[in-house]
């Protein structure tokens, strides 16, 4: 009985396996001028001897508070599908990843405190089913960078820092005379559409914060290509909400005296026996009809006009037009 009690308790303690294998790179470091610190905890041919199944492989460092103890950094739990990466415990900047049988940590610029001595273990389960574990260890320690060294890395960083100042320069330089190549050129399209929208419309004086462009001649005869070109120009057709507005806009309309024309589509549609405005979606309140209107003449006028013939009141027609018509946008300051 004492001796099986003692096998077991030898099944318990850690031991060392040449299949167990943790790496350094470097050994040796210098804080502030090594570049990087990688560790590497590893199963050779993914099994240990004695070992029937490995649950889990821990990559620790000794503790800075308490050199006798060691922190665990990185987990590597196995289960019967995959496994599962437990990297809480990671140093500030650095990253850990795991394959089949490995775990590897790197993190850059390695400081005094990741000189320490590294514990690599694997637990498991032995062929006696009793819970046993292996360890490897291995050590980074820290040389003192001598005076030409720092001296050589004081320079390169000088040099570095020389080169990506005339960089930012150079891009700098191509931003400006890009920026001023977009400016110009959205300078010169914005005097185009300004030339073009003062070709197309005759345009209001403001009118609480917005103007009316009245087309100059009939360019469409069917509303939604109208709603389309005042949309192109910043705006949308008319939508009128009080009687001030109304007659500002029939005052505007009157003196236009270029070409002979009828009526003026503005912004309203018939859906469902309500009227709405097209680019608001409201329904509208204020519907100054003319004399019998609206009649919805061979059942199919569901959008609307200001009529000359009712001093510009609203007459409804239909949505395509074949006659004299001109529209009226409003664009907002």
């Amino acid at each position: 009985m004492l001796v099986s009690l003692l096998v077991v308790l030898c099944q318990l303690l850690s031991v060392a396996h040449e299949a167990l294998v943790i790496e350094v790179q470097p050994s040796r470091i210098q804080p502030g001028l090594t570049d990087g610190l990688v560790i590497n905890c590893s199963v050779t041919e993914n099994k240990i001897p004695q070992m029937m199944k490995i649950y889990s492989l821990v990559l620790s460092r000794v503790q800075a508070s308490n050199k006798d103890s060691f922190e665990e950094l990185i987990i590597l739990n196995y289960n019967e599908r995959n496994s599962t990466l437990n990297t809480s415990n990671v140093p500030e900047g650095s990253s850990g990843m795991n394959g089949a049988s490995h775990i590897t940590l790197t993190w850059p610029n390695p400081s005094y405190r990741d000189a320490s001595r590294y514990k690599c273990e694997a637990r498991g389960l032995s062929t006696s089913f009793n819970k046993i574990s292996a360890t490897a260890y291995a050590s980074v320690e820290t040389d003192e960078p001598d005076i030409r060294s720092l001296v050589d890395e004081l320079l390169h960083l000088r040099k570095e820092t020389y080169e990506t100042s005339n960089s930012l320069k150079e891009v700098k330089q191509k931003y400006t005379s890009l920026n001023n190549g977009l400016q110009k050129a959205v300078k010169k399209l914005i005097r185009e559409k300004d030339q073009t929208k003062k070709s197309l419309f005759h345009v209001s004086p403001v009118f609480q914060g917005r103007r009316y462009y009245l087309s100059r001649r009939q360019a469409s005869n069917e509303i939604y290509v109208a709603q389309s070109t005042c949309a192109f120009f910043g705006g949308y057709l008319a939508e009128i909400d009080s009687s001030e507005e109304h007659s500002f806009i029939a005052n505007f309309v009157n003196q236009i005296k270029d070409l002979p024309f009828g009526a003026v589509y503005i912004g309203l549609t018939e859906n469902n026996g309500v009227w709405t405005n097209i680019y608001s979606q409201n329904d509208s309140k204020f519907l100054p009809w003319g004399h019998s209107e609206p009649n919805n003449h061979e059942k199919n006028e569901f959008c609307v006009v200001l009529d000359r013939a009712s001093n510009w009141r609203y007459n409804d027609i239909s949505c395509y037009y074949n006659d004299i018509l001109r529209y009226l946008c409003e664009i907002p300051e």
